[in-house]
């Protein structure tokens, strides 16, 4: 055949075939023309050349490994980016930061591949390049060679991807999908259309819209049956909640192949609007509508006779999920071994459930309890963190990927099922259609550290530059920066920002808390000004009809209480006898020594002698003024709508005694002395009691400081809560636990729930130290040991490293009295550095003071703690400068203890090795052998190799 002839008149010829194919190789991929509008899809697409697609029955070959450094092409007529969806505003993009990657997107493709399936053939000839080639090596000609063209199994794949507000958060897992269905190479192109359900959320009436207009159900139809339609929703719109969007899948479904695609984990749909039936599906060919689908198993559906229902299945975007439905959807047999969740859709709504009984709003206390219980840990931080910045699309997705990377959108979806969030179109900060419900934010922050909330505040001012936060925004910074920024003018605009700042400096308290102040002050002098419906303060009438006791917050009482009958008689003496609130009392000490037990016991002991009890969880000011707003309403002050004035309110009816002849106020937890002072009462006819481990009480109260158990009350406790347990054996873990109260009743419930034995206990708690105290807290107690002290410890490592430095010293020593100055003489320096590194040890109550002998002392637990959660650089400095100061210590009895505690016989410096010889002369100079033992054994064991390392021998 001669090659400059064409094989059909006024087709090309060989030789310009293969000039045309050399200069597409030069110029490149051109881009493919947009999609015709998915309103005016036509009933039959045209043939688009490509590769022939392998037969269904054909294995399924191993993805094609990219090139690295490509970018996959997406199909042609492909809407890389879907519509945008509500609250999404020009530019969103560029503040939220990179996208969260779809998990795995090469096992998603994969998955998909049964769907290659090959359609029918169009009567169009294509060059086959490949054969042409080889055509041209094997015999020397360049003749082309054609193969009929074949339509795709599924020509076109339509995404009706959900417009509720919740889809806000799964806006770029929707564009990514999008992508990936473009570039498995199985559909010609992805079409997205929206499912409204009405711009304000609150229309349940479903329909489908498309670039222009609404569209009716028929029109995403195929008669060639070609076309496969997925639903991507999180079920939390409307439409699924009320079951509205039911008819509509009911008529897609019969009309052609259909999925919905739950973005959710199927973990969480049970709180959403998509309810399913397990069922298994089979079909012997692609199945054109899920009408035709064969339902094999699963319970019997009545519906009409003409229009039975149609299953729909839903699927998680996971490989498994998908791959099943893909096999399916080629005619491969059923949909897997296990049954696939499947919604029946039927042809009429169901009836609307029955109307929930009128019960009052939750408070935001009560709402976060619930949520607590219900969400996962990871979503439950993720609002802690989100309660101290703005609400808006950037500030969320800004502290999920810094703050909180292992965060993902549906942790955001768990707190809107959890009723932390509320849908608010017109009072939340734009372009995020949510705000937190009345009172969670504050309860919350709560829940938060200083250090997380702080840093979500510096991450979300990273956002943007400074001239374009907020004035709330910029309030913040400038607090946490030290600076105090002038007041802006409080307007309709900037009111919710300000009011925010103001909630989230009162939570920070300290330092922050004038601030704080100065910012609720400002919106109350706006708010005063510009309604009229806020009274001035006015006296408080005494009212009528009052409950003959009030007692409220107070927690359960201990059934496993034992001992502290001196503490408790110490206590009660000043309560009683003082007979005005004028200067408060306080239970001092470490963390985990009972304080809270203590008051607790004193509580309902003494019960009977107040006509009001109330305990307040003085933690955080938030929650401090939710429990004023609660006892104002049981004593029926009048206060304004917000409850900003409960708190002066309720002192003022205290102090001046006609509501109540005695009352006592408990204020348990409180850290911090300035910010509880302001919600103390000035006076009147009760008492207060506050529980600490600061002891900066000691300069504002009278201070009771609690101590651990004595070795009696160890036992007899353990005992009591354990009965099998001997003597021996309670005195055994007691020694161990350092007389502990919360570590002796948290390995109490241990051993009880377990059987364990307790020499098994013990020989765990060494080998596992960390994960026993991190145990599940004693009921009574709600916190565990290693939480007790972890918040103080953050807090030392944040404000001062030189006093965390000097714990972690004090932890390789013994539990015993350590001279104040051995600190000075080891590291001569600024005296005032040390005393301030004390001064703050003893202010978080992690080490005991004593001013009169000039001693500081570590408990045996902390320190075992502390040992096992130093990094091995802080390890190594500590103790070697733990075994100098036990070098530089004077021969006595607890010298012997220190030199083991940092196990000096192991140290390389010969002025330790020297004083481990120099504390056995004297131990054997007075007679103590007994102690010397274990000190002599590690000193021969840890013999030095070189002569010349060796101190002298002994005499």
């Amino acid at each position: 055949m001669d090659q400059r002839q064409p094989v059909h008149p006024g087709d090309l010829t060989a030789t310009e075939i293969a000039d045309v194919l050399w200069l597409a190789s030069l110029a490149g991929p051109t881009r493919a023309p947009s999609a015709p509008p998915v309103d005016d899809l036509p009933d039959r697409e045209p043939p688009v050349p490509g590769p022939e697609p392998e037969s269904p029955d054909d294995p399924e070959p191993p993805p094609r490994p990219r090139p690295v450094g490509t970018t996959p092409r997406p199909s042609p007529g492909v809407r890389r980016h879907p519509a945008p969806l509500p609250g999404a505003p020009p530019g969103a993009d560029a503040l939220a930061g990179p996208p969260r990657p779809l998990t795995d997107p090469l096992v998603l493709e994969r998955a998909l591949r049964p769907l290659r399936g090959r359609g029918s053939a169009t009567g169009t000839l294509l060059l086959d390049e490949d054969a042409t080639a080889e055509r041209a090596v094997e015999a020397g000609l360049w003749l082309p060679v054609f193969r009929p063209e074949y339509d795709r199994a599924w020509s076109e794949v339509v995404l009706v991807v959900d417009d509720s507000p919740s889809m806000l958060f799964w806006r770029d897992t929707v564009r990514q999908l999008t992508e990936l269905l473009s570039r498995v190479g199985v559909f010609r192109s992805v079409r997205t259309v929206r499912l409204a359900t009405g711009p304000d959320g609150t229309d349940t009436a479903p329909r489908l819209r498309g670039p222009t207009r609404d569209l009716p159900p028929e029109a995403l139809s195929s008669p060639a049956g070609t076309r496969l339609t997925l639903v991507v929703t999180d079920g939390l719109g409307p439409a699924w909640l009320t079951g509205a969007v039911t008819p509509l899948l009911h008529r897609l479904g019969r009309s052609q192949a259909l999925a919905v695609l739950h973005l959710l984990p199927q973990r969480l749909w049970r709180h959403t609007g998509v309810a399913t039936t397990p069922v298994r599906l089979s079909t012997d060919r692609p199945p054109p509508s899920n009408a035709s689908l064969s339902v094999s198993t699963g319970p019997e559906y009545a519906g009409h006779a003409d229009q039975p229902p149609v299953p729909v299945p839903v699927l998680e975007v996971d490989a498994r999920w998908l791959h099943r439905w893909a096999r399916l959807m080629a005619g491969r047999s059923v949909s897997g071994p296990e049954p696939l969740p499947v919604i029946m859709a039927t042809r009429e709504a169901p009836p609307p459930p029955a109307a929930a009984p009128d019960h009052p709003a939750p408070s935001g206390r009560e709402l976060v309890r619930q949520a607590r219980a219900r969400l996962s840990p990871t979503a439950f931080q993720l609002a802690v963190h989100l309660a101290a910045v703005p609400l808006t699309v950037g500030p969320v997705q800004r502290v999920q990927g810094a703050v909180l990377p292992g965060s993902a959108p549906h942790h955001l979806s768990e707190l809107l099922m959890g009723g932390l969030l509320r849908y608010a179109p017109n009072g939340a900060p734009a372009p995020f259609p949510f705000d937190f419900r009345d009172g969670v934010r504050e309860e919350l922050l709560s829940h938060g550290t200083h250090l997380g909330t702080t840093r979500a505040i510096r991450a979300v001012s990273r956002l943007l530059p400074a001239d374009r936060w907020s004035d709330g925004q910029r309030l913040l910074v400038e607090a946490l920066d030290g600076r105090e920024s002038s007041m802006p003018e409080i307007t309709d605009a900037n009111r919710d920002s300000v009011a925010m700042a103001a909630v989230v400096l009162n939570a920070l308290s300290g330092p922050y808390r004038r601030a704080a102040l100065r910012t609720r002050d400002a919106l109350s002098t706006s708010r005063l000004t510009m309604d009229p419906r806020f009274p001035d303060t006015a006296p408080v009438p005494r009212p009528s009809g009052l409950p003959s006791s009030i007692w409220g917050g107070v927690p359960p009482r201990n059934a496993h209480f034992t001992g502290r009958d001196g503490t408790l008689e110490a206590l009660r003496r000043p309560l009683a006898t003082d007979g005005t609130a004028q200067t408060p009392h306080a239970l001092t000490g470490m963390g985990g020594v009972g304080k809270t037990q203590l008051a607790l016991e004193y509580v309902y002991r003494h019960h009977r002698d107040y006509d009001l009890v109330w305990w307040f969880s003085a933690a955080r000011p938030s929650t401090l003024s939710s429990g004023f707003r609660e006892l104002a309403a049981l004593l029926g002050l009048p206060t304004a709508p917000d409850g900003d004035d409960a708190v002066p309110r309720v002192r003022e009816a205290l102090r001046a005694g006609d509501l109540r002849q005695r009352w006592l106020l408990v204020f348990d937890g409180a850290e911090d002395v300035e910010t509880v002072r302001p919600f103390l009462p000035l006076g009147g006819p009760g008492a207060v009691l506050v529980t600490s481990r600061s002891p900066q009480w000691a300069h504002v109260a009278r201070t009771v400081e609690v101590d651990v158990f004595t070795r009696e009350e160890s036992v007899a406790m353990l005992r009591r809560r354990h009965p099998l347990i001997d003597t021996d054996a309670a005195d055994a873990l007691a020694e161990t636990l350092g007389d502990l109260p919360l570590a002796l009743e948290q390995a109490a419930v241990w051993l009880h729930d377990t059987g364990m034995p307790v020499g098994e206990y013990l020989a765990l708690f060494t080998a596992r130290l960390t994960e026993l105290l991190g145990e599940t807290p004693p009921y009574d107690y709600g916190t565990s040991v290693t939480a007790a002290w972890r918040l103080s410890l953050e807090r030392l490592r944040e404000d001062d490293p030189r006093a965390l430095r000097l714990l972690h010293v004090l932890a390789w020593l013994a539990p015993e009295p350590v001279p104040r100055d051995l600190f000075a003489r080891s590291a001569p320096g600024d005296v005032l550095l040390l005393s301030r590194a004390i001064r703050t040890l003893n202010r978080h109550s992690l080490a005991r003071i004593n001013h009169r002998d000039g001693t500081l002392q570590a408990h045996r637990l902390l320190s075992t703690v502390l040992r096992a959660s130093m990094s091995d650089e802080e390890r190594v400095s500590a103790r070697d400068t733990a075994r100098t100061l036990a070098a530089l210590m004077p021969p006595g009895r607890t010298r012997t203890a220190h030199l083991l505690a940092c196990d000096a016989a192991r140290s390389e410096d010969p002025a330790v090795r020297s004083a481990a010889l120099e504390q056995l002369r004297w131990l054997a100079e007075h007679g103590m052998a007994g102690d010397g033992h274990r000190l002599a054994e590690a000193v021969r064991e840890n013999r030095p190799s070189s002569p010349a390392a060796a101190p002298p021998p002994l005499p």
